[in-house]
């Protein structure tokens, strides 16, 4: 059941079953997204209420729901791990904070893959300076046999055909 949660970035510090009250007792999800009936009164998750064909699944009045804004603040209270753990992370907190700490940009997840603002690719934070020195294909980069600077990708592609290439003759 733990594994369920990781899959969507959640790897919660302690063990949750599946009839807590954080889990959503008809898709069996964490309730990131909670609702009540408002005929009943019982909790789901929205992705319940559309696969439950308009009947409340407790009690099989008209299906009517609403937001269940102080429940999702209890659920963002959980206890989580990052969900970068298994690439070297150590950060725990809430989660609530989760979010923060991966998309912060200055002292954000290290673990946390992000777009090069260069060429876009993706890169793990941590290594986002040396990709731009040595990787990136939109990094400064001078020709070997003349001045032009451009891009890696240009100048690659220039050298082909630099000018100022010297090619040796086979022959000798």
């Amino acid at each position: 059941f733990e594994l369920y949660f990781v899959a969507f970035g959640y790897h919660l510090v302690d063990e949750m079953s599946d009839d807590s009250e954080y889990v959503c007792p008809i898709t069996k999800e964490l309730l990131l997204n909670p609702l009540v009936t408002t005929c009943c009164g019982e909790r789901m998750s929205k992705n319940a209420v559309k696969s439950s064909k308009q009947l409340c699944t407790y009690c099989k009045q008209q299906l009517n729901t609403r937001d269940d804004k102080s429940f999702l603040r209890e659920v963002k209270k959980l206890w989580v791990y990052c969900k970068n753990q298994k690439l070297g992370c150590q950060w725990k907190g809430q989660l609530g904070d989760l979010s923060d700490h991966l998309k912060s940009s200055s002292s954000g997840c290290m673990f946390e893959s992000i777009p090069c603002s260069d060429c876009s690719h993706d890169v793990q934070r941590s290594n986002m300076d040396e990709h731009k020195m040595e990787e990136c294909p939109q990094r400064q980069f001078e020709c070997d046999y003349c001045n032009f600077s451009s891009s890696y990708e240009e100048v690659m592609s220039h050298q082909l055909a630099c000018g100022s290439r010297s090619i040796r003759c086979p022959n000798g």
